[in-house]
C-alpha cells in the first residue's frame, strides 16, 4: 500500500492501518501523522456539537478567575469554543475582537500565572525546561491547580495554539501513558545522572563511597532525608546491590518524587487529548506539536501566508522594505521577530498555513509616521508598523522593539 493510500486510510478510521501506525508510527512520515493528528481532533469536534461559552476575566486575576469558570466543566464542555471577555483594572470591558486571538491571549496569561517562580507550581531544570514541583503543595488545592493547567495545555493543543513552555522530556512520555526509566533521567536531573553513571561504572569498593539507600531533599529550607527503599538509611550501597539503587533513585525522582503532581497534570491533559490522539508520537515529537518546531524560520512562507490592514499590501513600499530587513536578519533574531508578534519563538508544525490566527501586518500611525516604534498584538498575531519611508529608518526602530520586548497591545 503506498505511503499516501496509508494516510488516507488512517483518516478514514481504518482499523488495520492505525494498529500499523500505532505499533510501528516510524512507518509514517512525522509530517504525515500530524495531518492525521489535525484530521481527527476536526473529526472529534465535529462530534461534540458547538455551544460557545462566554467567560469574564479581570485583568489583575486571570488565574483566578480562569480556573473558577472553566475548572469545573467537563471536558466536553472545554473542548468547545470559549469566548474570553476581559475586564480592566476598573471593572470596564475592553474592546476586543471575536476571534481566536483573544483566547489565546487568556491561555497565555494563565500559563505566565502558573509558571511563576514565586506560585510554586512548576519548576526548570538545569535544561531550563519546565516539571511540576514538589513545593506545589505549599498551596491547599494544588492537585486541583495542576489537572487544570494540565486540561488548558490538552486545550491548547486541540485547537493548534502553540505554546513556548518546553517541559522536560520524561513529562511528554508521562503524557504520552509511557514509563519513565533510567534513561530519561538527564532530561530532570543532568548531575545526578553523571553521578549514577559513575557509580555504575565504578570499579571499586562501591562501599567505600558512603552511599545508602535515602536521598536528601530540600523541603521549605531544611534538608531531608528520605529512603527510597524500606529501611533504606541503614543499607549501604555495594557492588551487589548498586544496579537496585541506580533503578530504585532514578524511579524515586521520576516517578515518585511528585506522584501525585504528575498524576494530577497528566492526568487534566489526556481529558482533552486523550490516547487516541497522541500515541503515534515520541515524547520529542509532542514537544514540538506543542511548542512549534525548532528549525530555522522560513521567511518566504512566512510572506506567503501573511495579511495585511489598513492600507498595506505585499508590494506596498514600506512592506516590502519589511520584508528586506526580516530576510537580513540572523537566524535567532528571526526567532526572537516571531517571539514578539505571536508570543513563540518556532513556527508551527507544517509551516504558517497552520498558524492562527494568521501573520498579520496592520498600517499603525498617521500618514508617514517615522517617529514611533513598532508594536504588536501577540494574541492575534499582528505586526502593527508605521508607515516608515526609508530602510535606514525602519530596521533600527523594529530591531529596538524585538530585542526589547516592548509594544504589546490589546486590539
Amino acid at each position: 500500500m503506498k505511503r499516501a493510500n496509508v494516510v488516507d486510510e488512517a483518516k478514514n478510521g481504518n482499523a488495520r492501518v492505525l494498529a500499523v501506525l500505532n505499533s510501528m508510527p516510524q512507518c509514517i512520515p512525522f509530517a504525515h501523522r500530524v495531518d492525521i493528528f489535525r484530521h481527527m481532533v476536526k473529526a472529534d469536534k465535529a462530534t461534540i456539537g458547538e455551544t460557545p461559552m462566554l467567560i469574564t476575566i479581570r485583568r489583575q486575576s486571570v488565574f483566578e478567575d480562569g480556573i473558577r469558570q472553566l475548572g469545573r466543566i467537563t471536558p466536553s464542555q472545554l473542548k468547545q469554543t470559549i469566548k474570553v471577555r476581559f475586564l480592566n483594572e476598573f471593572g470596564l470591558a475592553e474592546a476586543g475582537i471575536d476571534q481566536n486571538g483573544v483566547f489565546k491571549e487568556f491561555l497565555e496569561d494563565m500559563c505566565k500565572r502558573a509558571f511563576a517562580s514565586d506560585f510554586g507550581m512548576f519548576r526548570t531544570t538545569d535544561d531550563g525546561n519546565c516539571v511540576p514541583s514538589v513545593s506545589s503543595r505549599i498551596h491547599e488545592d494544588h492537585l486541583h491547580l495542576l489537572e487544570f493547567v494540565g486540561r488548558i495545555f490538552g486545550k491548547a493543543l486541540y485547537e493548534g495554539i502553540v505554546i513556548d513552555i518546553p517541559f522536560a522530556t520524561f513529562v511528554y512520555a508521562k503524557m504520552l501513558g509511557r514509563m519513565n526509566f533510567f534513561e530519561d533521567l538527564s532530561s530532570l536531573d543532568v548531575q545526578l545522572t553523571k553521578n549514577l553513571i559513575f557509580l555504575k561504572h565504578y570499579e571499586g569498593d562501591a562501599s567505600d563511597l558512603g552511599l545508602t539507600f535515602t536521598i536528601d531533599e530540600d523541603s521549605f529550607g531544611a534538608v531531608v532525608s528520605k529512603d527510597i527503599k524500606p529501611g533504606g538509611s541503614g543499607i549501604t550501597v555495594t557492588n551487589e546491590n548498586k544496579y537496585e539503587y541506580i533503578h530504585l533513585m532514578s524511579d524515586y525522582k521520576l516517578n515518585q518524587e511528585c506522584k501525585a503532581q504528575y498524576k494530577a497534570f497528566v492526568g487534566g491533559f489526556r481529558t482533552i487529548m486523550q490516547s487516541k490522539f497522541i500515541r503515534f508520537f515520541s515524547p520529542n515529537e509532542l514537544q514540538v506539536l506543542m511548542s512549534g518546531e525548532n528549525v530555522e524560520i522560513n521567511v518566504a512562507d512566512l510572506r506567503q501566508h501573511t495579511r495585511y490592514e489598513g492600507g498595506y499590501f505585499d508590494q506596498h513600499p514600506t512592506i516590502r522594505l519589511f520584508w528586506q530587513v526580516i530576510e537580513e536578519m540572523q537566524g535567532k533574531e528571526r526567532n526572537v521577530f516571531l517571539k514578539f508578534v505571536t508570543s513563540c519563538s518556532n513556527p508551527p508544525v507544517g509551516g504558517f498555513r497552520h498558524l492562527d490566527p494568521p501573520f498579520t501586518i496592520r498600517f499603525f500611525g498617521m500618514g508617514k509616521d517615522a517617529t514611533r516604534l513598532p508594536t504588536s498584538s501577540t494574541c492575534f498575531n499582528v505586526l502593527k508598523l508605521p508607515s516608515y519611508q526609508k530602510k535606514s529608518s525602519l530596521k533600527p526602530k523594529l530591531m529596538y522593539a524585538v530585542m526589547s520586548g516592548a509594544g504589546f497591545e490589546l486590539s
